[in-house]
């Protein structure tokens, strides 16, 4: 894991000094009284990585906090209401972008599209990629099978999943499905109401525990899922004042990768609190 991860800043790239050669303080200033403002989704995902985030500062004596993420997070970090959030770089490059098609290098164009005041991270090797399933009972294997079968049933979707563009509205589009949205924005009762035959299919971030349910990924020939890796924003100015705490952040981002989500995810759905699960990853990765 390095903490030598490249800062993209706009299209620039810039490499931190590594906190351990370093022999200045590794305490910053905080950007307020109330310490780092980490803006973080309101899901189950949401809740571990700003607990993971807030756990990897205050091993350099920072207070910080996790807040629920503003509709508009870009504008929330050039402000600096916050001043880091993590994010999927594909889902917001779309929100930022008037293109359709999704580049090559997005979070390259994603720091392009980024006002000066907002850095994008590099990313690490955790992908919240939307995926759809069915109930292994089904017998359902692929996508592009369902366009007769879907009549009368419903899919298990998140809200955020039902107009983007790997989405509920695109697979009834692309695949010619007539699925109904049945909304549940809890991952584990979601992969139930598929496994119990409530919605015929269901889609997932590849972050999120599903509880067990026996569901079989279906096979997308079309390649309308993408890709949606997890990346850190941070406010520029935050950055210049305090690359030790951004290089501790960053930190989590690299050591992390999607099955560890999952499995920490996992420990938290079955009752473990959410401070400790973290604390535990970060003390076996060095970084509490």
């Amino acid at each position: 894991m390095g903490a030598s991860a490249l800062l993209l800043a706009g299209c620039a790239r810039v490499e931190p000094t590594s906190p351990t050669a370093s022999s200045t303080p590794l305490l910053s200033p905080s950007p307020g009284a109330d310490g780092v403002g980490v803006a973080v989704e309101a899901t189950a995902t949401g809740t571990l990585l700003g607990a993971l985030l807030v756990g990897a500062v205050a091993k350099l004596g920072t207070v910080a906090s996790a807040q629920p993420a503003p509709a508009d997070v870009v504008s929330a970090l050039q402000n600096r209401a916050v001043v880091t959030a993590p994010v999927w770089a594909s889902t917001i490059w779309a929100q930022l972008s008037d293109d359709e098609e999704l580049p090559e290098d997005v979070v390259t164009e994603l720091a392009g599209l980024l006002p000066p005041e907002v850095n994008v991270l590099s990313p690490g090797l955790v992908d919240g990629g939307l995926v759809w399933m069915a109930s292994a009972a089904s017998g359902m294997k692929s996508l592009e099978d369902l366009s007769e079968w879907s009549k009368g049933k419903s899919a298990a979707v998140p809200a955020m999943a039902i107009e983007r563009s790997d989405g509920m509205g695109a697979l009834n589009a692309i695949y010619r499905t007539n699925f109904q949205a049945l909304t549940l924005d809890d991952p584990v009762a979601r992969a139930a109401a598929v496994a119990s035959g409530q919605a015929g299919i269901g889609v997932f971030r590849r972050t999120e525990y599903l509880g067990g349910a026996a569901l079989v990924e279906l096979i997308d020939p079309d390649q309308m899922c993408v890709s949606d890796q997890l990346v850190l924003l941070v406010n520029a100015a935050y950055a210049d004042a305090s690359p030790q705490q951004v290089l501790a952040l960053n930190a989590v981002v690299q050591g992390l990768n999607t099955e560890q989500v999952v499995a920490l995810s996992g420990q938290v759905a079955q009752g473990a609190p959410v401070a400790d699960v973290a604390h535990g990853w970060l003390a076996s990765h060095q970084l509490a």
